[in-house]
């Protein structure tokens, strides 16, 4: 058999067993806590006929379809007269398609949002307010705070107006093997060894590099992320509303590092209009040695390599405040529409959701950060490849956490259309880094006065 079809055999053996990993908790769970009364499955008084409920859920591929299909199989067969009807959405197109449905009045039960698209939808007053019936759940106090104020610092009102399902953050994805081979550290330790490591592993004879830069499509919003953690200032905005992140020398300082990288050629010319496709692509291949995304590359690095050869590394701590400094978190959460006919039964089915043994089978495939602390101290998290670096972080109380802009309303427009253009110029030498950061600063300055 040749190399390709034992690689596409493994990968389909992985997402066999993934499916089988996932259905076998999700039953064993039912089974355990079965007849409790304050246990997730149970149900409302049986009625003469089922309730249907219609369930929106995003994916990005067969194996999470294949997952949340499992998941609905396994309720629907414990709970016959609360019947759950699933209907995927994909990413790039879910928010469009429930701006559509909300236009036409016809919503489903409960939807699976992103954190991006929670302000926006928060602001048109159409989701259950879930803090009373979260409170009186006995599971309540195991979710981690920090992502249920994800949630509630998305509302004017600072209510819980969705459930966390997992939690996202970025970082650097690395080739853990090759490092080791090379005698060096994790890209994390500091900033220092993240450029200098980059230097090291280019051997441009060999088409092999140390990092792909994300130039193309989504380029700043992923910048923002290292350049924040290099910063290392708690707020975007000061109190004058100024972009002091952006305005600072450290920004500066930020951007020449990480352009040169480009410039010096350690990264490939492609990075230029590299997206995510691109720049996973290069790093499976072994063109180049890192990148910078967030842990939903797990699903593509997962299956990819062995265990012990790929990692994930949080950005070191700033170089001027010595303290690690994050965007905080985004997390993908379940919502109830306020013109749910059937909200105490879509509750019911929303704390499956959210119970140990779903959210265990949700991201150990997924790869992202469980939001429940029981779920986190599970060995699965502890031992995990690309969880592991991150665990001391997490757990890190002295870290700042720093609201991302993107609860303005363009911020899309200007990381898009204005942020991506000159960012390709920076890396090619035509803009400076200081242009590129006081033009991003001015129009981010001038959305923030105009949403006050």
């Amino acid at each position: 058999m040749k190399n390709g079809q034992v690689s596409e055999l493994k990968k389909t053996v992985f997402v066999a067993l993934s499916i089988m990993l996932v259905l076998s908790l999700l039953l064993a769970g039912c089974a355990s806590n079965k007849g409790t009364d304050n246990d997730q499955t149970t149900t409302p008084k049986a009625k003469d006929k089922p309730v249907t409920i219609d369930f929106w859920y995003e994916g990005s591929g067969p194996s999470r379809t294949e997952l949340y299909e499992g998941i609905i199989k396994e309720w629907n067969e414990k709970n016959p007269d609360i019947i759950v009807k699933g209907t995927y959405l994909a990413l790039d197109s879910a928010m469009e398609k429930l701006k559509v449905s909300i236009a036409g009045g016809v919503t489903p039960d409960i939807v699976t949002i992103q954190s991006s698209m929670t302000s926006e939808l928060f602001k048109q007053d159409i989701f259950v307010p879930l803090d009373e019936k979260f409170n009186a759940w006995d599971e309540s106090k195991l979710f981690i705070d920090d992502y249920l104020d994800v949630i509630k610092n998305a509302d004017s009102e600072g209510r819980l107006l969705s459930l966390p399902q997992a939690a996202n953050m970025y970082g650097i994805w690395y080739r853990t093997d090759v490092f080791k081979e090379k005698g060096l550290e994790s890209p994390g330790g500091s900033w220092n060894t993240f450029f200098t490591n980059i230097e090291k592993l280019t051997d441009k004879s060999n088409n092999t590099y140390g990092h792909t830069i994300r130039g193309g499509n989504v380029s700043v919003i992923q910048l923002l992320n290292p350049l924040i953690a290099y910063v290392g200032l708690p707020d975007f905005f000061d109190a004058e509303g100024k972009a002091q992140i952006l305005r600072s020398p450290e920004a500066v300082e930020f951007i020449n590092r990480y352009a040169d990288v480009f410039k010096k050629g350690q990264a490939p010319q492609s990075s230029l209009t590299a997206s995510f496709k691109e720049m996973a692509s290069d790093f499976i291949s072994g063109v180049s040695m890192s990148y910078v995304h967030n842990l939903g590359s797990f699903e593509t690095v997962g299956t990819a390599f062995k265990p012990d050869q790929y990692g994930f590394a949080v950005f070191p701590k700033s170089p001027s405040t010595g303290k690690y400094t994050s965007v905080k978190p985004t997390v993908k959460s379940n919502a109830i529409f306020k013109a749910s006919k059937h909200q105490d039964e879509a509750w019911e089915f929303m704390k499956f959701l959210a119970s140990n043994e779903s959210n265990t089978a949700i991201n150990s495939l997924i790869g992202e950060l469980p939001v429940r602390q029981d779920t986190m101290e599970a060995e699965w998290v502890l031992s995990s490849p690309h969880l592991k670096e991150a665990i001391p972080f997490l757990a890190d109380n002295d870290k700042l956490a720093v609201r991302n802009p993107d609860y303005l309303a363009e911020f899309n427009t200007i990381t898009k259309q204005v942020g991506e253009p000159n960012f390709q110029s920076v890396l090619t030498g035509s803009m400076t880094a200081e242009a590129f950061l006081e033009k991003l600063a001015i129009d981010f300055e001038n959305a923030y006065a105009n949403q006050k």
